[in-house]
């Protein structure tokens, strides 16, 4: 296997765990949540365009990562919807001082929901099981 998509779903995995934990344990803390979400749905997303042997660019854009996998695979528009607008909209800016509010711990429960139903649907894509 490829060692930059080994390393992505890696690290895609180590969010994921650090998102649903800390959603358990501490749903106040919505801006850690919503970052790691993002990151799980970013670098999920790249590992599937280095699998389809397409250079990735360095962004933080999960909807145009997201379009370049429709393009390469229509199944991928499930998840064009109304929570991956959001989660590029604040999933990295939540990090710093960018946007007014956090997000609400259900919102960000939700954005835990989508990233780990996009992680496994690539890690499916992939045949990492």
């Amino acid at each position: 296997m490829n060692e930059l998509l080994h390393t992505l779903m890696e690290k895609a995995g180590h969010d994921l765990e650090t998102a649903d934990r800390t959603s358990e344990n501490r749903p106040e803390h919505t801006d850690i949540i919503t970052f790691h979400c993002q990151q799980v749905v970013e670098k999920s997303l790249k590992a599937f365009l280095v699998n389809s042997e397409r250079k990735i660019k360095r962004n933080h854009d999960i909807l145009e990562l997201l379009a370049e996998c429709i393009d390469i695979d229509e199944s991928f528009i499930e998840f064009k919807t109304g929570i991956v607008y959001r989660l590029d909209e604040i999933g990295v800016s939540i990090r710093y001082t960018d946007i007014e509010d956090d997000p609400s711990p259900e919102e960000a429960s939700e954005f835990c929901k989508y990233a780990k139903k996009v992680y496994i649907f690539i890690k499916k894509k992939i045949n990492i099981l």
